[in-house]
C-alpha cells in the first residue's frame, strides 16, 4: 500500500516503511502495524478501517532480494547560438520508436559518476566532454508492458552534469541505437515532450536554466571502486 493510500488518514506511511516493519519490528498482522506500530487505529479508527485492503504480500515475509535503483549519468550540454540557448540531445531507437534524450547511460563497474558521464557523452555524441558541475540527482521510475514477459519496472537514479563540450572526434561511430545528435532550443524540447525517453530530460534542462550548479567535490569515489579493474588488468 503506497503513500497515496495512507495520506488520507494522515499517517504519512510509505510502502518502504510498511515493508520494513515486518522483518525489523516484528509487526506480523495488519492490526499490529496499524495499532502498535503507528497508532493509526487509536488516532482515527474509522479512517484506518476505511483503508484499502492490505496486499497479502505485505504480511511478515522475508525479503528475497534487496531492491536497488539503476544508476545512470547524463550530460546536460548547452550553448548559445545566435543569442538563443540550445541543448545537445541524441535521437535513439527504442522499443517505443525514435526518442529524444540527453547523452546518458549507465554507470559501469570501476568508474566514478563523473568519469561515466564523460564516457557516455563521447560514446553518444562523438565529442569530448568535461563535466564541470553537478546539476542535480534525480529519481524516476519507468514501466513498460512486454508481450509474453514480466512487466518491466525500473527505477533510475540519475546524476546529471553540465560541462564543457570538446572537439568532435573524427572516425568515432555513435553508440549502438543512436541515430544522430541534434541541437534544440528549450521551446523545441518542451514541444516534443511526446518523444522524450525520460521525463528527466525536461527537469534537468529546467534546473540548468535556473542556474543550479553544485561542485563536483560533493561526489567522492573511493579507491576500492577501481580495485577490481586494476586486478583484471594485472591478470591480463
Amino acid at each position: 500500500m503506497g503513500l497515496v493510500h495512507f495520506a488520507h488518514v494522515g499517517t504519512g506511511l510509505t510502502q518502504a516503511m510498511v515493508r520494513h516493519s515486518a522483518p525489523h519490528e516484528w509487526a506480523v498482522t495488519v492490526e499490529d502495524r496499524l495499532a502498535r506500530r503507528w497508532r493509526a487505529l487509536f488516532l482515527d479508527a474509522r479512517a484506518a478501517k476505511a483503508m484499502p485492503p492490505w496486499p497479502p504480500s505485505f504480511d511478515n515475509q522475508p525479503m528475497q532480494e534487496r531492491w536497488k535503483p539503476s544508476v545512470t549519468v547524463a550530460a546536460i550540454i548547452a550553448r548559445q547560438h545566435r543569442g538563443l540557448s540550445q541543448y545537445l540531445l541524441v535521437e535513439e531507437m527504442t522499443p517505443e520508436g525514435l526518442r529524444l534524450n540527453n547523452p546518458a547511460g549507465h554507470l559501469d563497474p570501476g568508474e566514478s559518476p563523473i568519469e561515466a558521464c564523460a564516457r557516455e557523452a563521447l560514446e553518444e555524441t562523438a565529442h569530448l566532454f568535461v563535466p564541470t558541475a553537478l546539476v542535480g540527482v534525480y529519481l524516476s521510475r519507468f514501466e513498460r508492458e512486454r508481450a509474453g514477459q514480466a512487466r518491466e519496472d525500473i527505477t533510475y537514479l540519475r546524476f546529471a552534469f553540465c560541462g564543457e563540450l570538446g572537439e568532435l572526434q573524427p572516425g568515432l561511430n555513435l553508440d549502438e541505437g543512436i541515430v544522430r545528435t541534434v541541437w534544440m532550443s528549450p521551446e523545441e524540447i518542451l514541444a516534443s515532450a511526446h518523444l522524450h525517453r525520460s521525463p528527466l530530460l525536461v527537469r534537468c534542462m529546467q534546473d540548468h536554466l535556473a542556474g543550479r550548479r553544485y561542485p563536483l567535490e560533493l561526489l567522492s569515489t573511493d579507491l576500492s571502486v577501481y580495485k577490481s579493474v586494476d586486478q583484471s588488468l594485472n591478470r591480463a
